[in-house]
Parts: C-alpha cells; sequence; structure tokens
C-alpha cells in the first residue's frame, strides 16, 4: 500500500525542512531510521521510499508526498517510467533497485499506523492543534468516503455539509475526466529533454511557418515560478536561433526586473535552456 501527504501553509509558515521532519519522526516511531536526501526524497537503508513535489502560489504553498508501505518491484518496475539519466545520476540501474517498502524494514507497518504516527508527529510539534475528522457521507462520493484534516481549535466549529460534499464532487468529476488524465495531446513538432543540475526538463515545442506557436513545459524543478515566464517568452517567437536568444534576453530581463528571491537559479535556468533549444536547433 501506499499513504499519500500534504501540507498547505500560507508562505509565511511553510517550512519545508520542518514538514519533511514531521514525517521522518514518524517513521522513525517503527524503528526505522529514515533521512532526508537530494531534492525531494526521503530514504531508508539507501533506497527511497518517499519523494516530494511542491507547488507555490503568490499566498500559499503546497508539499505533496508519498510513503511507500508496501511495494511489489515486478510491477513498480513495469508502471514507473524513470529517465534513464536520472537513474544514473543515482547510482543505480533500475527503478526496482531503487525503491523499497517501509514494510521491508518494519513487517508491523501498516498504512493506518503510519497515519496515526504522522499524526502524533504533528500533534507534538504543534501544541494547541487537535485532530479533526472531516467524514463526507453519501454514495455519490464512494470511494471517497474519509478524509483526515488536522484543523486549529477555532476551527473545530467546521461544519461539514452540503457545500464540502458538493465541492468534493465537483472535484472528483474534474480529476476523472479524460481532459485531466491524458492532458495535453497537441501534435507537437519537437520535444526536447535534458538533466541539469537543478532538475530535468522536457520543452514541447509546436512550430508553424517557422513561428514558435505553443510551449509547453514539464519539469522537477522544485522551483515552479519560472516555466510559465518562459512559455509564454518563446511563444510567438520566430524559431532561429537569433530569435530565441532575443526571447530568452528578454525573459532574464523581465527577472532581473521583478524583485525575485530565487534570481540566481531563475537567471541560470535561462541559460540552460537556451542552451538547449539552440543545441536542437
Amino acid at each position: 500500500g501506499n499513504l499519500n501527504y500534504t501540507f498547505i501553509a500560507m508562505r509565511e509558515d511553510f517550512n519545508v525542512a520542518h514538514q519533511t521532519d514531521l514525517i521522518l519522526q514518524a517513521v522513525k516511531r517503527f524503528g526505522i531510521d529514515a533521512v532526508a536526501t537530494g531534492r525531494n526524497d526521503i530514504e531508508a537503508a539507501g533506497r527511497k521510499f518517499s519523494g516530494n513535489a511542491y507547488y507555490l502560489t503568490r499566498e500559499a504553498c503546497y508539499q505533496h508526498g508519498t510513503l511507500l508501505v508496501e511495494v511489489d518491484p515486478e510491477k513498480i518496475g513495469r508502471y514507473l517510467s524513470v529517465n534513464r539519466e536520472k537513474l544514473q545520476s543515482k547510482g543505480v540501474d533500475s527503478v526496482r533497485s531503487r525503491v523499497l517498502g517501509l514494510s521491508d524494514l518494519c513487517s508491523s507497518i501498516t498504512v493506518e499506523k503510519l497515519k496515526s504516527a504522522i499524526i502524533q508527529s504533528y500533534q507534538e510539534s504543534h501544541t494547541g492543534i487537535h485532530v479533526r475528522d472531516l467524514s463526507v457521507d453519501g454514495t455519490a462520493l464512494s470511494p471517497m468516503k474519509k478524509a483526515d484534516a488536522l484543523l486549529p481549535e477555532s476551527l473545530q466549529t467546521l461544519t461539514v455539509g452540503t457545500l464540502i460534499e458538493e465541492e468534493a464532487c465537483a472535484l472528483r468529476a474534474k480529476y476523472a475526466a479524460p481532459e485531466w488524465l491524458y492532458s495535453d495531446r497537441t501534435p507537437y513538432t519537437y520535444q526536447i529533454e535534458k538533466r541539469f543540475d537543478w532538475g530535468e526538463v522536457r520543452l514541447d515545442l509546436l512550430v508553424k511557418y517557422g513561428m514558435i506557436c505553443r510551449v509547453r513545459i514539464y519539469t522537477d524543478s522544485l522551483d515552479l515560478a519560472w516555466p510559465k515566464p518562459v512559455e509564454e517568452g518563446l511563444t510567438g517567437s520566430p524559431y532561429t536561433p537569433a530569435s530565441v536568444e532575443k526571447a530568452i534576453a528578454a525573459i532574464r530581463a523581465a527577472l532581473i526586473g521583478s524583485s525575485n528571491d530565487g534570481l540566481k537559479q531563475h537567471l541560470q535556468i535561462c541559460a540552460d535552456v537556451r542552451s538547449l533549444l539552440l543545441e536542437s536547433m
């Protein structure tokens, strides 16, 4: 089995190191010596059992992670497609040799026990915070019948009713729709990808009559503030080295002119994207 978790907080309260430590402390309750490694992994015995992803908005931040409890090596090798360069960067030959389930290290661990351990770690770290179990009834939500929320005491009077049920139904419909599951089916002209120190990136370019009509960027970079400006900056540009240079220069200038905490990293990413594009021409 697998357990997912999500931390949602305002920017001023968002602390990746603290949030990750809560997970580490929960796992250590089972006698497992877990450590955070790389940019977004959690490992035990030198193998990965958890990966994290992050999303930032203007006001709020999200950290989403997985916790592998039981793993079928054959199935995980069949279903997970990982870039060969990424595996080589970890010094392993396959997904199967890279991951493990926590039950491999502690036979008594279960998803429910792990969930309880995370809640306990959270409560010990945040005095005055109580666990609230929000249960949404109704066959229309099956199998999504139960969700756990950690809420301040001031919110303990929250009523679970029609509003939450309607929102849950709407979200379920959205994420079950083919448009979400199969995403963009645009027949892109070029697909360029490479791994850098800051992460892996793939650029999908739709080029018509020598013009870049559409750009989609996929990346495992932890910084998600840069893809959209790069996509917008390249769209509408002629697909020539000189025009790409000009577009990237304009993107760099815009980044420099903005108040940007990650400016140095963004400029490096722009330089790497520029090189990647020029190499492909």
